[in-house]
C-alpha cells in the first residue's frame, strides 16, 4: 500500500503523532511518503524518523503573546490562498492508495480533487462531532470544516463522548519517580517574559520552562530557561509533578497518561484549544486560566491529585485499520480500543505513589 502522509507545522502535536504512526505504517508494510505545510524546514523538530519530508507552504497562522489575532490571520490566510490552490493543483496524488491528513490543506485537498481515499487524523475533526466545545459556527470552526476535507475522520480526544473518536495515542514515556516540586512549563505560545513573571515568586517550586524563545538553558533561582529539546524535554517530563502548557492536544494527552497534574492556558482565539480546555473541565481532568493568573497558579500547585489514564495501543491499532483496506465502518475499532481505557485518581504530594482506582465519575 502505498500513502501519502500531510502533516501541519503549526505546533508539534501533528509532527509528534507523525512520528508514532508513520514507522508503525512503514513497519506494516506500507510505502510512506511524508509532506509537510505551514512550517519552514528551519524551524521544525527533528524529521530524521519521517524520511525525506517534502515541505509546501500550505497555510498558517501565528500567534501574538498567547492570542490568536482574528484580523491579522484572516488577512494572511487570504494573501496565502493563491499559492494554496497552485500546490493543491501540483500535487498528484493519484498514485496513491491513501492519503493521511493530519490538519495538512494542501494533501486533503489533493485527495479530494483527484479521487484519492483521504483519512483525516487531526484533533481538530474531533470538534466537527457533538463533543464539548465552543460555538460549532465560529468563524474558525467553519474555516476549519471547509479547509480539512476528508472521506473519514478518526480524531482522537480525551472521552469518547459516544462518538466515533479514538483515544489518545500511548505516549512512548515512562512517568519516573516524580520530584514534587518539579514543574515542567510549555507554554510556547506566550511570551517568555511574561511566563517567568508569573513564576519567579513562587520559590518552594522549580520550574522547567521550556520556549523557542530560549537559545541556552540558564538557570536563574527557581526558574530553569530550556531550548527546545525531544531529549531534555521528555526527561524533566518524566519526573515533574505536575505541568503547565498550552492546551494542545498531545502535550495534555500525555500528561494525563502519566498522572501529572495538569494546569492549562489555551491560546485564546485558537478554537480547538479553547475547545480542549473546556473537555478538561468537564471531565475533571484539568485545571485552566484563561490568562496568566498567578492566583490560579498558587492554587494549583497546593493539588495534591490528578487523574491517571492508561491508554491502549491506539497508533497500532489504527495502522492495522489503516492497512486493511476499509476505511468506511471505524466502529469496531472505536469500541474495542475505548474498551481497554482505564482511569484512576493518583496522589502526587509528597513522595506518595499510591493510587486509587476509579470509575470516571469519581474523578470528574
Amino acid at each position: 500500500m502505498k500513502i501519502l502522509y500531510g502533516m501541519n507545522g503549526v505546533g508539534n502535536g501533528h509532527i509528534s503523532r507523525a512520528r508514532l504512526l508513520v514507522p508503525k505504517l512503514q513497519a506494516a508494510g506500507a510505502d510512506v511518503d511524508c509532506i509537510l505545510s505551514g512550517r519552514p524546514a528551519e524551524d521544525c523538530p527533528d524529521l530524521s524518523a519521517l524520511g525525506d519530508v517534502k515541505f509546501r507552504k500550505g497555510l498558517s497562522i501565528s500567534f501574538d503573546n498567547g492570542s490568536m489575532n482574528f484580523f491579522k490571520n484572516s488577512t494572511n490566510l487570504v494573501r496565502q490562498f493563491p499559492n494554496l490552490i497552485k500546490e493543491v493543483a501540483t500535487l498528484d496524488t493519484r498514485d496513491y492508495d491513501l492519503v493521511i491528513s493530519d490538519f495538512e490543506p494542501v494533501s486533503a485537498w489533493a485527495a479530494k480533487l483527484q479521487g484519492t481515499p483521504c483519512i483525516g487524523t487531526a484533533n481538530h475533526h474531533a470538534l466537527e462531532f457533538d463533543v464539548p466545545r465552543t460555538s460549532p459556527y465560529s468563524p474558525f470552526m467553519l474555516f476549519m470544516r471547509g479547509i480539512l476535507p476528508a472521506d473519514t475522520k478518526l480524531p482522537t480526544h480525551y472521552d469518547q463522548f459516544d462518538q466515533p473518536i479514538l483515544p489518545p495515542f500511548k505516549t512512548d514515556m515512562d512517568a519516573g519517580e516524580s520530584d514534587p516540586k518539579k514543574i515542567l512549563v510549555y507554554l510556547n505560545f506566550e511570551n517568555l517574559e511574561s511566563t517567568a513573571s508569573l513564576l519567579k515568586d513562587f520559590k518552594g517550586h522549580d520550574f522547567y520552562i521550556y520556549n523557542a524563545e530560549v537559545e541556552q538553558a540558564s538557570d536563574e533561582g527557581n526558574l530553569h530557561f530550556r531550548p527546545l529539546s525531544k531529549d531534555g524535554f521528555k526527561r524533566d517530563f518524566q519526573t515533574c509533578a505536575g505541568v503547565i502548557t498550552n492546551a494542545g492536544f498531545m502535550t495534555t494527552a500525555e500528561a494525563l497518561q502519566m498522572g501529572k497534574k495538569i494546569l492549562v492556558k489555551p491560546a485564546i482565539g485558537q478554537k480547538e484549544q479553547e475547545s480542549n480546555v473546556i473537555a478538561l473541565e468537564e471531565l475533571g481532568y484539568a485545571t485552566a486560566m484563561r490568562e496568566l493568573d498567578s492566583d490560579i497558579v498558587s492554587e494549583w500547585l497546593r493539588q495534591n491529585k490528578a487523574v491517571k489514564m492508561t491508554c491502549p495501543d491506539t497508533a497500532q491499532a489504527l495502522v492495522d485499520w489503516v492497512m486493511k483496506g476499509e476505511w468506511t465502518d471505524s466502529s469496531e475499532l472505536v469500541s474495542d480500543l475505548w474498551n481497554q481505557v482505564e482511569r484512576k485518581t493518583v496522589y502526587i504530594a509528597g513522595n506518595q505513589n499510591r493510587s486509587d482506582p476509579a470509575p470516571i465519575s469519581d474523578v470528574a
